[in-house]
């Protein structure tokens, strides 16, 4: 018995203005998030599509980088080392 994946299809054709019968061809589900919906049609293009699977992971790492950078110097505070001023401006 294999995995199968949900399918978000059936509620995004809802408020959708293409035809949701049929997945298009170049979704296969091989890639995470992919279930057979491209209204937009980003993934049509295979090379562009591993251009913007790139640009996400980039995007991602910053944002890592950005949800560390905000609770670092709040675990700092906590554990006693001064910061400069009174207080961190965001308290």
């Amino acid at each position: 018995m294999g995995f199968t994946k949900p399918s978000s299809r059936a509620t995004s054709c809802l408020h959708s203005t293409h035809d949701c019968s049929e997945p298009p061809s170049y979704l296969t589900g091989e890639f995470p998030g992919d279930y057979g919906w491209d209204t937009a049609g980003f993934s049509a293009d295979p090379t562009t599509f591993a251009r913007y699977r790139t640009i996400e992971v980039i995007h991602a790492r910053w944002a890592l980088l950005g949800a560390l950078g905000i609770v670092t110097p709040e675990i700092l505070a906590q554990n006693g080392v001064p910061f400069s001023g009174d207080a961190a401006i965001w308290t």
